[in-house]
């Protein structure tokens, strides 16, 4: 008999029948009811990218998201376009905010060798994800206290607290990078 290596492999059938047996005990049992939990996810925050429901509506992908107990979501672009502004922004939050559901990403995009239209997407959905992050953070904070002061350490370019700013709050940042800080609004 061999002595077992440091370098030990397992099979890759054996490690197969091995997960799968344990997923399959694990789904004997109730796991959030044994921890006590009503939550389904333990906390985790989990979510689906949009494109799983490409074959539906903006609104129906959305009864989906929420029917599966869902609460995060990354935008596919047939659901959300990278140009959506304005009014069809404002009414993309309030959806969202009615459902209870939070855009984390905005993806499956294809890129190609053009760098200067691949930025240009880029930027684009970085900037949309940031502004309905950062207004879905707004939202909640002010859920809990409607006007006061707010401080945020490692505030980047301080486009956070600009939100806040112009809804008259008394802001203050700090940020240790000399690059945001050169950009800050």
């Amino acid at each position: 008999m061999n002595a077992p290596s440091n370098n030990a492999t397992i099979a890759r059938r054996k490690f197969l029948t091995t997960t799968a047996a344990s997923a399959a005990g694990i789904a004997m049992f109730d796991l959030p009811t044994l921890l006590g939990s009503d939550d389904p996810f333990l906390g985790l925050p989990i979510g689906i990218q949009s494109y799983s429901l490409r074959g539906f509506g903006l609104h129906d992908a959305i009864r989906h998201i929420q029917a599966m107990g869902l609460h995060y979501v990354e935008f596919y672009q047939k659901h959300v376009p990278q140009d959506i502004a304005g009014e069809n922004l404002k009414a993309l939050n309030q959806l969202l905010t009615t459902a209870d559901i939070n855009i984390v990403a905005h993806g499956v995009w294809g890129f190609n060798g053009n760098h200067d239209k691949n930025k240009s997407i880029f930027d684009k959905v970085y900037h949309l994800v940031k502004k309905i992050s950062i207004n879905q953070k707004f939202r909640l904070i002010t859920s809990y206290v409607k006007n006061g002061n707010i401080l945020d350490i490692g505030c980047g370019t301080g486009t956070f607290l600009y939100k806040f700013k112009k809804n008259n709050w008394k802001t203050k940042g700090v940020e240790p990078s000399k690059i945001a800080r050169e950009k800050a609004v």
